[in-house]
Formats: C-alpha cells, sequence, structure tokens
C-alpha cells in the first residue's frame, strides 16, 4: 500500500528514472530495516546439526528421541542405528538416495547419511520412474538407502552397477539394543 504509493511519487517526480532503480521502500523504511538488521547481526553457528546432536546425545542418551507407530528410539539408540548406516557408506562429500517412507527409520538414516559426510537427496516413490532416474542422474549420487519393501522398486529403475544400494534393515541390524536405552524397531 504505502510501498506503491512510495514507487509512484519516485516515479512522478523522476520521469526519466528508470523503474529498475526507484525504490518500493521510502528512506524511512530502509533506515528502519538496517536498524532492525543491526540488532541481531549474523553469525555462523559454531556447531554443526551432528555435533548438536551428540550433544544432545551425551546429556540425555535415555529419553526418547523419536517416536512413530513403528519405532520408538532413545537419543542413545538413534545415535547407534545412524552410526552403524553412516559406517556403510564411504566417507567425503557425496549424493546419497533416500528412497524410504515417511518414517522415524527414514530420520535416522538422514542423520546416518549427515554423519558420513554426504547430503542427503529425497527421492519419492509416487514420482514416475523417468523422474527418478533423472533425480539421480543430474545429483550424481553414489548409494542410495532405502527399505527393504522398497527395493524392488529402486531395483526396477535399472540403475548403473556403480550406485551402491544399502537396504536400511541390513545396515542397522548390527545395531544392539544397549542396556538401559529404549528401542523398538519393528522389521
Amino acid at each position: 500500500s504505502h510501498c506503491m504509493v512510495n514507487l509512484l511519487t519516485q516515479m512522478a517526480d523522476h520521469p526519466d528514472t528508470p523503474l529498475s532503480e526507484l525504490s518500493l521502500a521510502s528512506e524511512a523504511d530502509v533506515a528502519e530495516m538496517r536498524q532492525e538488521n543491526t540488532i541481531f547481526p549474523l553469525t555462523t553457528p559454531k556447531e554443526n546439526i551432528i555435533d548438536l546432536f551428540k550433544l544432545q546425545v551425551n546429556n540425555c542418551p535415555h529419553p526418547w528421541a523419536i517416536k512413530d507407530n513403528n519405532c520408538e528410539l532413545s537419543y542413545q539408540a538413534f545415535d547407534k542405528l545412524s552410526d552403524n548406516l553412516s559406517s556403510r557408506l564411504a566417507k567425503g562429500k557425496a549424493a546419497t538416495g533416500l528412497f524410504m517412507d515417511r518414517s522415524a527409520k527414514a530420520i535416522v538414516a538422514m542423520m546416518g547419511i549427515l554423519k558420513a559426510g554426504h547430503m542427503y537427496v529425497p527421492l519419492d516413490k509416487s514420482y514416475p520412474a523417468e523422474r527418478l532416474k533423472t533425480i539421480i542422474e543430474d545429483s550424481q549420487m553414489n548409494s542410495i538407502v532405502c527399505n527393504r519393501e522398497l527395493l524392488a522398486d529402486i531395483r526396477q529403475l535399472n540403475l548403473s552397477s556403480d550406485i551402491q544400494i544399502l537396504v536400511y534393515e541390513d545396515c542397522v541390524a548390527e545395531a544392539q539394543p544397549l542396556t538401559g536405552a529404549p528401542v523398538t524397531i519393528d522389521s
């Protein structure tokens, strides 16, 4: 409202000035925005999500970290499962596909992928096969994590043999419930 009035006023006062050089905001608005932006200067966080998660695991290992209809995990168990998955992925910067239903297990897989230094690329089973292939090729992923139930779907894509397919349940099977740490996983 007042931005349009300001713009129209500038256009009337300076008819030869290109539109790209005019401002929607008045000088008072710009001064106010500058003031607001200096109150909370931008800072770079000292910790990343993995560091913050590890801090939570160390401080409160036994409370539930994540829970859905099929899975309840303490922070300690969540950490152990994500570590097991992470250990199965090659370290270093890479793209890893995540082909899983939305669930607590998918969150564990995301954390495991991040712990390996990878970025995760969500792959939705509702996408057509050609769309999935395009995402996989364009992101140059070298591995895909999927549920056992979706393994046949990912294999039907006839992907390059260079792409490692990891079944979530196999990757975390080595993680035994830790004493005193509640964990329930339905396979």
